[in-house]
């Protein structure tokens, strides 16, 4: 029967383990060496005579959620040879090696290779990480995402014949200056996503014709016997205050609005007016970019703990039960754990004659964002629902711009889709002509990156693996709270298998050990 220490330490065979205890998520497992005798690491000679004990800590894998520590108990051993020049030493363990310790196996230097990159803290400190494409596997990270970096890198690995990369200027620099001859595709997620930006603004131009659903009337109080709307459709009306405060908010934001399109028919700029208002630059954008005052959007209607028994409610009160208490008692039994007070405004809708006459919401208005249009509009017909499609057609019959604006994005989807690199010029063309500054600069954007631009919609290489590699590199990173540097970050997303916690002074997976004792054995072979 094979022993606890061979299955959890099968590289191990020496290790015993004397105690395992659980202490608040984390378990403690004390182990020490069965070895009667060490050899001295100076004259090879065997000792038997311990000097002293002493106890490392080396946190190790976690077990799902609890987290796990070894106690490994260290002997310390006298040399017994006058001529060796060590007097003591400390046993040691080849076996469990650090992972800081373990060499990374060779890797070929990759033909195709993806760029991306990944935020140390986000919006202020990035690195970068390099995959192997082909392989689908990362090949290196570095610290930060300058142009010098990638260049050094791409020098120190020449044979390099394509790279797949984002939009940012810094990485396609280096990478024209460290690997001249490669060819440079810009990542078809990145080229949508920029296109769908450059969209939004021109959108918000016509956001009075994205409501749906006006025009329904106030309904009057209800009295017994009479026939009821959907139960669903009885919502007690805003308090006075709340009113008041929705009220005053919007005379701000008009204000502000206001003040904005004065400070640049004064001719300031975007980022003069941002500052001199005390908003972000993207306000003052979306202000500028509308013909009128943007009104926000209500909000939804939520779901409460009453919406079950309304309809009982209702039923109960034509029936001629008007008394809440009585109400409250009854669907109380049927399993309502709310309040009393929600059946009681409840009830005030349905009763006539009330001090706070509540009467039927109409159905509500239904306004998308141009957000949501954007989506609409760049998404495949035949990948919509039957009400985006029923949005959708009624967006286009309503004005003829947002028909064309429609067209021109489905023929960029067919595009990127397709592999259109031969259309590319007329579209460029045709999408320069439109009015307004948003979709000229996506253009000339374009235009500077033209070749990438264009192998994109040539070869099928692109991020998506590097994405991929980028969110694995968060989860590791996380997980480590912080308190490991670079050095052992790259070694945990580099190495074949990266355990899943580690921090400084951390094991190597069991998976692994093997694996860094044979590139152990195999470099003092050469050494030797």
């Amino acid at each position: 029967m094979v022993s606890l220490s061979l299955l959890l330490f099968p590289a191990c065979p020496d290790l015993l383990i004397e105690d395992i205890t659980l202490e608040s998520k984390t378990v403690i497992i004390s182990v020490r060496s069965t070895k009667t005798s060490v050899q001295c690491p100076a004259c090879a000679r065997p000792s038997a005579k311990v000097h002293s004990r002493y106890v490392r800590v080396p946190a190790d894998l976690p077990w799902i959620e609890y987290g796990v520590l070894l106690h490994l108990e260290v002997r310390r051993f006298f040399c017994q040879h006058e001529d060796c020049s060590r007097k003591t030493f400390a046993e040691p363990f080849p076996e469990l090696r650090l992972l800081r310790r373990c060499p990374l196996p060779a890797s070929p230097v990759p033909r195709v290779l993806g760029l991306d990159d990944w935020a140390w803290r986000k919006g202020r400190r990035y690195g970068t990480i390099l995959c192997d494409l082909e392989r689908q596997v990362p090949v290196d990270l570095l610290p930060d995402r300058d142009a010098d970096s990638v260049v050094s890198w791409l020098k120190e690995h020449p044979g390099v014949e394509i790279i797949s990369l984002d939009r940012a200027h810094d990485y396609a620099a280096g990478a024209r200056r460290g690997a001249p001859h490669a060819i440079l595709i810009a990542d078809r997620f990145h080229l949508t996503k920029n296109f769908g930006d450059a969209l939004e603004p021109l959108l918000d131009r016509h956001q009075d014709l994205f409501r749906f659903g006006e025009g329904v009337e106030t309904a009057p109080a209800l009295s017994p016997g009479k026939s009821l709307p959907p139960t669903e459709d009885l919502r007690p009306v805003p308090s006075k205050q709340a009113e008041q405060r929705r009220l005053a908010h919007r005379e701000e934001r008009l204000h502000r609005y206001e003040q904005v399109k004065a400070l640049r028919e004064q001719g300031l700029k975007i980022g003069a007016i941002a500052s001199r208002l005390g908003v972000s630059r993207s306000t003052v954008e979306r202000f500028l970019a509308t013909g009128s005052f943007p009104e926000r959007k209500r909000r939804r209607k939520e779901v409460t703990k009453l919406d079950p028994y309304r309809s009982h409610l209702a039923r109960r009160w034509q029936q001629g039960c008007q008394n809440a208490s009585h109400l409250w008692r009854e669907i109380t039994a049927l399993g309502y754990n709310g309040s009393y007070a929600s059946v009681q405004a409840y009830l005030t809708c349905l009763r006539t004659g009330s001090s706070l006459p509540l009467t039927p919401v109409p159905p509500p208005v239904r306004t998308l964002s141009s957000r949501q249009v954007r989506f609409l509009f760049q998404r495949s017909r035949a990948d919509l629902q039957p009400q985006e499609q029923q949005d959708l057609q009624e967006l286009l019959r309503r004005s003829a711009d947002l028909a064309a604006i429609y067209q021109l994005a489905q023929r960029f989807r067919e595009l990127i889709h397709q592999r259109g690199a031969e259309r590319l010029d007329d579209w460029m063309q045709q999408a320069a002509g439109f009015p307004g500054p948003e979709l000229r600069r996506f253009v000339n954007g374009l235009r500077q990156d033209y070749d990438a631009v264009r192998a994109a919609l040539t070869y099928n290489w692109s991020n998506g693996i590097v994405e991929g590699h980028v969110n694995r590199l968060k989860l590791i990173k996380r997980s480590m709270y912080g308190r490991a540097k670079f050095d052992l970050l790259r070694l945990r997303v580099l190495h074949p298998t990266p355990p899943s916690k580690q921090e400084k002074g951390t094991l190597v997976p069991a998976a692994d050990r093997g694996a860094c004792q044979k590139a152990a054995h195999a470099q003092t072979s050469r050494a030797a």
